[in-house]
């Protein structure tokens, strides 16, 4: 298992980008987008290589930041590389807890749990050795 990428939410996606570049200057703006989540609007980019990237996150527009159930103190996930997804979830289910999240696309299966103080958590399994395909947004 590895930490693939943290998500945190930023104030300013534009700041933090111009603050990453310097602290990481050989990584790039891997993917920027905007997305509808359970309570509305958001912006995101991810910014990194292939390896390793943080995900910045603007507050969504109906939820401030710091009310999202999801966020602790300013960041909302860390993302792991697992070699079997199917093993985690069935142990977390044995534990009683549920997957707030999961796809299984042919590239990638992910699933998002929270862990017993609401820390949230996603567990990744990539389907192909293939960077292009890894990292394939949709």
């Amino acid at each position: 298992m590895r930490l693939e990428h943290i998500n945190i939410t930023v104030s300013d996606i534009d700041k933090s980008l111009e603050w990453a570049k310097v602290v990481w200057p050989k990584s790039k703006v891997r993917h920027r987008a905007t997305s509808v989540g359970a309570n509305g609007e958001f912006e995101w980019v991810h910014f990194g290589d292939n390896e390793f990237y943080v995900a910045f996150q603007s507050p969504n527009k109906k939820v401030p930041y710091y009310k999202n159930p999801h966020v602790k103190d300013f960041y909302m996930h860390f993302g792991f590389e697992v070699n079997d997804v199917k093993h985690i979830k069935d142990a977390l289910e044995s534990l009683g807890y549920t997957a707030n999240y999961a796809d299984d696309i042919q590239t990638r299966k992910r699933l998002y749990f929270l862990d017993p103080d609401g820390h949230y958590f996603e567990f990744v399994q990539y389907c192909t050795e293939n960077s292009d395909l890894r990292n394939e947004y949709q």
